[in-house]
């Protein structure tokens, strides 16, 4: 299989530029690609000055970056302190090197600019595998964010001679450039497949791109792509020109690096300055997907942050102690909380809390009082006549029928509210409007509802961490390494995506939208980008990306689609019953190693494809990787009072650990200094889980007590 067939659609008829490209795994031929011959006349004036000759660009790039992170697609490397940028310049084309232009160097902060990408229909790009080859007088990168089909492909091409392309690090504008002209060209492809055809062609004409390291074969090819804009595109077959759809998409990529050895063959990308490929959700407040899900925060003005010379706000000051906060219990097992492991905010509905309870194997979701009335109930039972639904969060219309029988929904201990039967409270207790989680729902894998399937409580056994993805689906990891399906054997156990559509939700096989598997004993799990996801697994002792690709849909089976790649295998500790959450930041994933009393950071973008999983029971891409960078960013042993550190959030540029043998929280500079802790003065084995709200409030889960804290300034 040649990559020219599916790149046919912009080859140019000047001679092929033979260049192996990351399509595939196992193709019996090298693909290659060929956009156009850097060495052939063209009637391109190759002496012009516009951005696509790679000549200076100016400080009046929209978006231009003075320094601090954008919002949008916007990510750092996720290392502790400052993004890295060799600063070299100097290059045949001139590089842009005012410090006010859209290229400038990232400093490492986090703070929010003028570029926000709120108007990308796509943003960022995950990579899978990646290479760059040298040809005459040509040079092209070229990332997938898949080993399977279909696939999406990003591009970078220079093409010295008449095109003048770069040679040489800098930072070079592609601002106004086309296909037909370009000297440095930027393209990305979706949904590329096997038999040679993509679904859409995108051309990047805004934004630039830093170039720290432009090695020759063995070197490293190192940079960036700065605050670039891809505009969908026709690119005409006789003329090479590149022309926008009208009412196309737009892809947006800021913050995106790469860094990788020239002329090596395929590889998971390689240790590099910054992300190396990943995509932030759009905030850098934003932890993309740890076990909360989203932190919700507001960045350095949110009621969680740091008050100068006195400690974390949200932590009591530099008390230590609970006089220092407000501390309330929210919820417990009148919320049908049952051992109580992880917690996290919705990402789109801020006023839903979801609790995953390991001890009956259910999922709890509080509303807040602020919150708006929601649809709770199975919609099976919504409105068929069988029945008039109360505590379900809408009004049934089978209410309006005085002859059907009315049903109380609600948990055990509850009742429909007298004055709103959409909701549910506790009969004696606060009144329903006035708790800060006055409404609650739970789902049971085993509840009536939801019997189409034998083994439903396969798919949420012991549950673990929580992670919610931006579109609102989430996983679940499960800490379970036993039988939980006849047919299937002990170490079965993986982590499963959900839909969280509450009328569809219910932890049973017929609401679940995929799984996978070879992970038992999960106790931890982050969000990445689209539907992938970081799951901490007990059981080996590893860090594991779980790609889903295309979810099979409420209660399917197929699982052929998707991808594991298990990193560190064996280098990090399980301590049973204690979660060891995770948050996923701009290729780093930081890990809670209970086990071994620390806090690890593992470069995501490093390492080398090694051999395949086995026992492999999906029947899908699953490989080791091997020789990634693992190192200590916090050891217990230096900490007072860190024993068993198991929560873990990023927030208000703070890592919070909270500690399950002494019931402390700590908080974290980047460097992984201490800044301040509380002490809650618990039992052993009570907190685990911790999320924030969108106020900045610190929610902790009790799991000895059974119930929900939470924690705010006083």
């Amino acid at each position: 299989m040649q990559s020219s067939d599916i790149l046919s659609v912009y080859i140019r008829s000047f001679a092929v530029l033979s260049l192996s490209v990351v399509l595939t795994v196992g193709c019996s031929d090298a693909e290659t690609a060929a956009p156009k011959n850097p060495g052939s006349s063209d009637t391109t004036d190759s002496t012009n000055s516009d951005a696509s000759n790679c000549q200076p660009g100016d400080n009046t790039t929209p978006g231009s970056d003075s320094g601090a992170d954008n919002t949008g697609t916007n990510t750092d490397d996720g290392t502790p302190g400052t993004d890295t940028d060799d600063g070299n310049t100097g290059t045949n084309c001139e590089p842009d090197t005012d410090p006010g232009d859209s290229g400038s160097t990232d400093t490492g902060n986090d703070n929010t600019d003028s570029n926000n990408n709120s108007d990308c229909d796509r943003t960022g790009f995950s990579t899978a595998s990646h290479q760059a080859s040298y040809a005459t007088n040509a040079f092209q990168y070229e990332a997938q964010n898949s080993l399977g089909s279909p696939r999406d492909l990003l591009m970078l091409s220079s093409f010295q001679g008449n095109f003048n392309g770069p040679t040489e690090p800098g930072t070079y504008s592609v601002e106004g450039s086309n296909y037909a002209d370009c000297g440095l060209c930027l393209l990305a492809l979706t949904g590329c497949t096997e038999g040679g055809t993509c679904e859409k062609y995108f051309y990047a004409d805004v934004g630039s791109v830093t170039i720290t390291e432009f090695g020759q074969n063995g070197e490293t090819f190192a940079g960036e792509l700065n605050s670039v804009v891809f505009k969908e595109v026709t690119i005409d077959p006789d003329t090479y020109v590149s022309t926008p759809v009208a009412g196309g998409e737009t892809w947006c990529m800021n913050g995106h690096s790469f860094s990788l050895t020239v002329g090596q063959d395929p590889t998971v990308p390689g240790t590099g300055s910054g992300d190396n490929g990943n995509t932030d959700t759009g905030d850098t407040n934003n932890d993309n997907g740890n076990d909360s899900g989203t932190d919700n925060g507001n960045g350095g003005n949110d009621n969680g942050s740091t008050t100068p010379g006195d400690g974390v706000a949200v932590l009591g000051n530099g008390n230590h102690t609970t006089a220092g906060v407000t501390l309330t219990v929210v919820a417990g097992t009148a919320q049908g909380l049952n051992v109580p492991r992880d917690i996290a905010f919705h990402p789109q509905r801020p006023e839903e809390l979801w609790v995953m309870n390991w001890g009956d194997s259910s999922g709890s979701i509080l509303f807040k009082s602020n919150s708006t009335a929601v649809w709770m109930c199975s919609q099976a039972y919504y409105g068929t006549y069988d029945g008039c639904d109360q505590g379900c969060g809408v009004e049934d219309p089978d209410c309006e029928n005085g002859s059907q029988q009315v049903y109380n929904n609600c948990s055990q201990g509850h009742e429909p509210d007298p004055s709103d039967p959409t909701r549910c409270y506790m009969p004696g207790g606060q009144n329903s409007s006035s708790a800060v989680f006055p409404r609650y729902h739970k789902r049971l894998a085993n509840s009536p509802n939801d019997m189409d399937y034998s083994t439903n409580l396969h798919f949420f056994a012991r549950p673990a961490a929580i992670a919610f993805g931006a579109n609102g689906n989430f996983t679940s990891a499960q800490e379970e390494d036993g039988f939980t399906q006849p047919d299937t054997p002990y170490d079965f156990m993986g982590p499963t995506m959900w839909s969280s559509q509450l009328n569809l939700f219910n932890s049973g096989h017929s609401s679940h939208l995929d799984m996978l598997h070879n992970s038992p004993n999960s106790v931890g799990v982050a969000w990445e980008t689209a539907n992938v996801y970081w799951i901490y697994d007990g059981y080996h002792g590893s860090l594991t990306r779980y790609n889903f690709n295309q979810d099979h849909g409420p209660g399917g089976t197929d699982h052929t689609d998707g991808e594991v790649y298990r990193y560190a295998d064996g280098q990090l500790g399980y301590e049973e019953g204690v979660p060891s959450h995770l948050v996923y930041e701009n290729g780093t994933l930081y890990a809670a190693d209970t086990a071994n009393n620390r806090i690890v950071a593992l470069n995501t973008q490093s390492g080398s494809i090694g051999s395949n999983i086995q026992p492999n029971y999906d029947g899908t891409v699953q490989k080791m990787v091997n020789n990634a960078n693992l190192s200590t960013l916090i050891s217990g042993v230096n900490v007072d009072g860190m024993s068993k550190p198991s929560g873990l959030e990023i927030h208000d540029n703070m890592f919070f650990v909270s500690d399950n043998e002494t019931s402390r929280i700590f908080a974290f500079n980047r460097e992984g200094q201490l800044l301040d802790w509380i002490d809650l003065d618990l039992p052993p084995d009570s907190i685990m889980g911790m999320a924030f709200d969108n106020a900045g409030m610190l929610y902790v889960v009790d799991a000895e007590a059974e119930q929900i804290l939470q924690l705010s300034p006083k």
